[in-house]
């Protein structure tokens, strides 16, 4: 998540005690050290469980973890969703033509 604030606060809003918070990179692919830290930082703070989003719990290395890995799905709804949508077809327009070679 590009905030990952976002996500603890929505953990503690949602009634978890988060006892510690482990940050990388957004679209972070994750290392065996990256899993030893986290895992580190789990034991150490008395934690029972690590959280994470579906998004990130796929790029965890296989087997990376005997503790226990949970997971808070999350959506997005962009509001209002017309306007949105006018603006990104402009832009995927405007895109498409200056690849083409036509004046944007």
């Amino acid at each position: 998540i590009a905030r990952p604030d976002r996500f603890f606060q929505a953990l503690r809003v949602l009634g978890w005690d988060v006892t510690r918070t482990v940050t990388f990179r957004d679209h972070h692919w994750y290392t065996s050290r990256d899993m030893q830290t986290i895992v580190s930082a789990a034991r150490d703070s008395g934690a029972t469980a690590i959280l994470t989003t579906e998004k990130d719990a796929v790029r965890f290395p296989a087997g990376a973890t005997d503790c226990q890995v949970l997971v808070l799905p999350m959506s997005v709804d962009i509001e209002p969703s017309g306007v949105f949508n006018s603006w990104l077809f402009e832009r995927l327009t405007r895109a498409r033509q200056t690849r083409a070679g036509a004046p944007a």
